[in-house]
């Protein structure tokens, strides 16, 4: 047995996908009949640029409709540092927006008291933590709009420029939830 039969007794019989494909993309060129025309292979390539250029449109399309949807996201809150993306709604700070129009106690017995408040637009929401456990508040849907953690005795204040109900929770204590309604 020669070496070429011992090192092909291994080897598939038949030539692999690729190098068949080759083979025949070859053979079918050099039988071309001499009545095909010589610009049929670029009205191949021109249908392939109009896929393409169809499919760089979709695309483009799709990429302009999700950016133009990302304009609602959370507001920009004074002090925070953060946020943005969507209208400001208001501003929160530790003090100084204002005197309170109406204040919201965060108890030890993990409840927010009142639990729902109406203001009229540009009043001041005071929070103020008369527990002995921490808490903070966080608006479920302006979650940029988020107090520093209220340890006994701190305060914080909410000033809403935007017409609208906002529910709130504290991420420290589940079940611990509130919402303000803001007429204008």
């Amino acid at each position: 047995m020669r070496l070429c039969e011992r090192l092909l007794e291994g080897a598939p019989r038949e030539p692999s996908p690729t190098i068949r494909n080759d083979v025949f993309a070859m053979a079918s060129r050099a039988v071309r009949p001499a009545t095909q025309p010589s610009f049929a292979r670029s009205e191949e390539g021109t249908a392939a640029m109009t896929r393409m250029r169809s499919i760089a449109v979709a695309v483009g399309f799709g990429v302009v409709l999700a950016l133009s949807a990302c304009g609602n996201g959370p507001p920009e809150v004074a002090g925070a540092g953060g946020g943005g993306g969507g209208a400001t709604v208001g501003s929160g700070a530790s003090t100084g927006l204002g005197t309170a129009a109406k204040s919201v106690q965060a108890t030890a017995d993990l409840k927010f008291d009142p639990a729902s408040i109406s203001v009229k637009t540009g009043d001041v929401i005071q929070w103020t933590n008369g527990g002995s456990v921490p808490h903070n508040v966080t608006f479920d849907s302006n979650q940029s709009l988020t107090s520093q953690t209220l340890q006994q005795g701190d305060t914080w204040q909410v000033k809403f420029t935007v017409a609208g109900t906002y529910a709130y929770h504290c991420t420290f204590h589940p079940g611990m939830d509130g919402q303000i309604t803001v007429g204008g």
